[in-house]
């Protein structure tokens, strides 16, 4: 049975057997059998029915996301145990208030389905679909949970104040943003607030670029980098030249009230720059973005991210580690600002060219999808004058809203899933657990000079 689990988990055809007094021969043989392995995958657990016969939970309600909504993939009974049964429904429960229904739902199951809030995942095994796209014979084999290991540190300053709270209104709460079955308005107000003790240290101070997304719908979201009207006072603006010598006005985040205020003005992304405002032409921060091309996995993503940080290590500095929210993974390293914007960006583009060449069948340089099929792009560019990366515990503006989280390098090789880091999930875990880049500024050092680097 274990050889037959592993199979169906590794997405094999089938396993293979011979009757134990059987001899073998050649030729076929009513001795052998071959035994078809289960399918595989993720689905989204969106309900439950319960029944007396089972005493609690009957059957769970999946789900998975096709362009963005929700789609009913039918019910899973088999596969819990009475105290896993248990342990399911608890969890449940609290997810049934301002849930709804995904598409595609039968009228029969419509009556009998408990909904919950699309914030749990599952592994399922499955025989195949029914041509209506069910799950056909689904076990369940347990959720796709995530966990951080991170310290609670003793010191931790508190800078979102009781009072700060008070302060936080939003129009239109109960908006879902990205599909009718999307998180609210005031769930992303809310997020901010509770991981805002985690995320200030790394924004009040630098320039930052918001994404708005007013309507919740993806078409209506942009960039503002820009004062904008109603801004709240301590977000302030300031002037500074782009990368292309143009005078430019900049917006940055220096309180905690105005931080919360921007929920109400549609804001789910911050991005900031590899700086302070106080000084602005001395970066203290690089980003090497590792952008996986078609065909590579999350696995391959994460492996490829320990080798840089090796690397990156041999060159003696300090690599840290998050999550883009995305399918990929930011590198950042903390430096001595002791290089302006120009010789940074020199710096940067000939590290990564290093790196790339310490593993060149895995890393490209080169910008172009076509030139990264199979292979993961170092993007440097974000360390260029007036560009930014997304800021750590900045929400990403698409389905179920992950965040980019910044995360140990040990409970980086343990994540199966980055978006199961989200607005749902990442406050509970950060209240028993701690920041993991909470004194990242201690580990700023000199850039080296690498080989080939511009002149």
């Amino acid at each position: 049975q274990g050889l037959y689990d592993q199979a169906s988990e590794l997405g094999l055809e089938g396993v293979v057997s011979k009757r134990a007094t059987a001899i073998y021969q050649s030729g076929r043989s009513k001795s052998w059998t071959k035994t078809k392995a289960l399918q595989s995958g993720d689905f989204v657990i969106t309900g439950f029915t319960i029944s007396d016969a089972a005493e609690g939970l009957a059957a769970l309600g999946m789900a998975e996301f096709e362009d963005g909504e929700l789609h009913y993939r039918g019910k899973v009974g088999t596969g819990f145990d009475a105290a896993t049964a248990g342990e399911l429904l608890a969890r449940l429960e609290p997810l049934r208030e301002g849930a709804t229904a995904p598409e595609g739902v039968p009228r029969e199951i419509m009556r009998e389905m408990n909904w919950v809030r699309p914030l749990l995942s599952a592994r399922i095994h499955y025989a195949n679909r029914t041509s209506d796209n069910a799950l056909r014979h689904g076990v369940f084999r347990g959720l796709r949970d995530v966990g951080l290991s991170t310290p609670v540190s003793s010191t931790r300053k508190r800078l979102i104040a009781e009072a700060d709270l008070a302060t936080i209104w939003v129009t239109n709460p109960t908006r879902r943003l990205f599909g009718k079955t999307g998180p609210t308005k005031l769930d992303i107000a809310v997020y901010y607030a509770l991981v805002g003790d985690f995320m200030l240290p790394h924004i009040l101070g630098r320039p930052v670029s918001l994404v708005r997304c007013p309507t919740g719908l993806p078409k209506d979201c942009f960039f503002q980098r820009h004062a904008f009207t109603g801004m709240p006072p301590s977000v302030v603006t300031f002037e500074a030249t782009n990368s292309e010598g143009e005078t430019k006005s900049y917006l940055s985040v220096e309180g905690a009230k105005g931080y919360l205020a921007l929920a109400q003005f549609g804001v789910v992304e911050f991005h900031t720059w590899g700086t302070h405002r106080a000084s602005l032409d001395r970066p203290d921060q690089i980003v090497l973005d590792l952008d996986p091309g078609e065909g590579i996995t999350w696995r391959e993503v994460v492996e490829a991210a320990v080798h840089i940080k090796d690397e990156l290590e041999r060159l003696g500095l300090v690599p840290f580690a998050k999550t883009s929210g995305g399918s990929g993974i930011h590198i950042t390293v903390p430096v001595t600002g002791k290089q302006n914007w120009k010789k940074l960006h020199q710096a940067t583009s000939a590290i990564a060219t290093h790196l790339a060449t310490t593993a060149p069948d895995t890393f490209t340089t080169t910008m172009g999808k076509d030139n990264r099929k199979k292979r993961i792009f170092i993007d440097y560019h974000r360390n260029a004058r007036g560009h930014t990366s997304a800021a750590p515990y900045s929400l990403r503006a698409r389905t179920n809203l992950p965040a980019s989280t910044p995360v140990s390098w040990s409970d980086l090789e343990s994540i199966d899933a980055p978006q199961d880091l989200n607005y749902s999930s990442l406050p509970g875990l950060l209240a028993t657990s701690g920041d993991p880049w909470a004194e990242i500024d201690k580990f700023a050092r000199d850039l080296p000079v690498v080989s080939g680097a511009t002149k």
